[in-house]
């Protein structure tokens, strides 16, 4: 239905997707071009090795002759007969194949070589507006060639006396026995050809890329292709590499990841908040259909930037590289082995609090455990303005089923043209099967020009988590109730993913 709709396109819009066929072309050059090239060296040097495997030399003999009937040497040249010359000239010409498929020749040129068969194949030929006419013949032998031609020349007359009448063929050139074949290979030209095919080969290879891309790779197409919200665009962020090799944090707190990138999770933050307050909602889950996509930057990023409008924020997600063994895992206080004050942190820098669970929050789900997520949140989440939940994407989705039950809306990122369209809707309705509300898409790693944008950012080039200065105030915990609650943020430094850096670039 949705590609019916494209067909039913204004002209603008068929506009619009004509560039998009345009960049998506450039966009597999980009990222082929090494195939590109391969496919044309390989096709040149197969094109060689085919005409090499395959050349059989062929030599040729020719013999002219001027053409005219018997008559004509009882009268005078004058025009008329050189007219009726040349029109003899061109019958015979068209007469010759007639000759060759009767055998009325070729039996005569057997019996006149003493052999079954002809090694050779004979043309004939006019020249034009003129009573020339040529006899050739080409042979893999350049001795068959020329007694080929010879026994033609013999018995051409007699044969063609059936069918033409008494003609004259006055002999004017022959060749002798050629020592050179006529269809000699020209290897720059060969490879020159076989590189052209790679070329149209190429060429057909990226029409197809873009024609095929089913991608989402616009705003536009969230809502065409996905019949989903646009929540908003965020675009690539690549940093220069470090002399100390040391990744770079994408975080709007980071001024290295440029002010598009900070403006744009802003202006997402802020409709997203706005949203979940009007419905007196709270807890955001963010999901991505594939890896790789995104979403647990979005979620630490959206959670960092409602944390500035001086809400409180508790962002929830796995960290399967914490080494930290201060902060025990959110799987332990579920199962009440452990309080908050052991398993929620503050980062000074993001200005909100963090659980996390390194094992993955698929472990969750573990139905023996004393109290179940949902009834966690539940619990919770009058202590917090906003909770955010990295809930993980669909190649992991056990993260997703633990998380959903206990969220009020689900927002899903897409990096621009990465998953197919097909594979996002599947997702989105999995998602909706446990009856929980899409907010809509946020549209991740956007390149400048296909959107609108003109950031000019590549990809996002290894990124790590660093939180610092984080610390706690007075928690009770008891038997999951909780009481005066307090934070204090003098708990020292932490770095899970990345180190966690004081400069004034990164804080």
């Amino acid at each position: 239905m949705e590609e019916t709709k494209n067909l039913n396109t204004e002209l603008g819009e068929e506009e619009i997707d004509l560039n998009l066929l345009f960049h998506d072309i450039i966009r597999g050059f980009v990222k082929y071009w090494w195939l590109l090239i391969l496919i044309i060296i390989v096709a040149g040097n197969l094109l060689v090795l085919y005409t090499y495997g395959t050349y059989k030399p062929l030599y040729e003999s020719k013999a002219s002759f001027s053409v005219s009937t018997e008559s004509q040497y009882e009268v005078s040249i004058d025009y008329s007969a050189v007219t009726y010359d040349k029109r003899t000239a061109l019958q015979m010409a068209k007469t010759f194949p007639y000759l060759l498929e009767t055998e009325l020749l070729t039996d005569m040129v057997k019996y006149d070589l003493g052999t079954s068969t002809i090694n050779g194949t004979i043309t004939a030929s006019v020249i034009e507006n003129s009573n020339l006419f040529t006899l050739s013949v080409r042979s893999s032998d350049p001795n068959d060639s020329k007694m080929i031609l010879d026994s033609v020349i013999k018995n051409y007359p007699s044969a063609s006396q059936y069918v033409m009448g008494s003609i004259s063929l006055n002999l004017m050139e022959i060749s002798d026995v050629p020592d050179k074949p006529v269809n000699r290979i020209n290897l720059a030209r060969t490879a020159a050809k076989g590189a052209l095919i790679g070329v149209l080969l190429s060429a057909a290879f990226l029409f197809a890329y873009a024609i095929l891309r089913k991608t989402v790779r616009n705003e536009a197409e969230i809502k065409n292709k996905l019949n989903m919200t646009d929540v908003g665009t965020v675009p690539m962020v690549r940093f220069k590499r470090r002399a100390d090799g040391e990744k770079q944090r994408v975080n709007i707190h980071n001024k290295k990841c440029g002010e598009p990138f900070r403006e744009a999770i802003r202006k997402i933050a802020v409709r997203l908040s706005k949203e979940l307050s009007a419905d007196d909602k709270k807890v955001l889950a963010v999901v991505a259909a594939s890896s790789g996509e995104g979403s647990s930057m979005a979620a630490e990023n959206i959670a960092a930037a409602i944390a500035e409008t001086d809400k409180s924020v508790l962002l929830i997600r796995e960290e399967r590289t914490d080494k930290d063994m201060r902060f025990d895992p959110l799987k332990k206080l579920l199962n009440g082995e452990s309080n908050m004050e052991s398993c929620m942190r503050y980062s000074e820098g993001d200005k909100m609090y963090i659980i996390t669970e390194p094992s993955g929050l698929q472990a969750l789900n573990d139905p023996s455990l004393k109290l179940s997520f949902s009834e966690f949140i539940d619990k919770i989440k009058t202590k917090f303005d906003y909770i955010v939940i990295d809930s993980g994407t669909g190649s992991s989705f056990g993260s997703i089923t633990a998380t959903l039950p206990a969220s009020d809306a689900v927002l899903v990122v897409i990096k621009q043209d990465t998953s197919t369209a097909s594979a996002i809707r599947e997702f989105i309705d999995r998602i909706r099967d446990y009856d929980v509300t899409v907010s809509g898409c946020v549209l991740n790693g956007v390149e400048g020009g296909s959107t609108g944008y003109g950031y000019g950012y590549g990809g996002y080039g290894g990124y790590g988590y660093g939180y610092g200065g984080y610390g706690y105030g007075r928690y009770g915990y008891s038997k999951y109730g909780y009481s005066k609650y307090g934070y204090g943020k003098n708990y020292g430094s932490y770095g899970s993913y990345g180190k966690d850096t004081e400069d004034d670039d990164d804080d």
